[in-house]
């Protein structure tokens, strides 16, 4: 598991890079929608504050611009997910 979690770290690191110009070729590694999503909840902090949809949204689309899921499905696998890892969800998604 742990070499799953390194492998999927190293893979968001290289696209963060890659989204600020820390490269001058972009860095295409195939991340699944589903890891991403597990990812952004697994390095939630706090479980007091609601996850924001618009939030998650947006730092998702930030890793994986090509995104062909569509905003509701999107809102609803964040939400899921929010809700699995035991977090509160702001359906705010609106504010985009």
């Amino acid at each position: 598991m742990r070499g799953r979690e390194a492998e999927r770290n190293y893979q968001l690191q290289d696209y963060k890079s890659a989204a600020k110009g820390g490269c001058g070729v972009i860095k295409y590694h195939p991340v699944r929608l589903n890891e991403l999503i597990e990812h952004y909840m697994e390095t939630r902090l706090s479980h007091r504050s609601p996850v924001s949809v618009a939030a998650a949204t947006r730092a998702i689309l930030t890793v994986m611009p090509d995104c062909s899921v569509e905003s509701p499905q999107l809102s609803n696998m964040i939400a899921r997910s929010a809700v699995k890892h035991g977090h509160a969800v702001s359906f705010d998604l609106m504010s985009i």
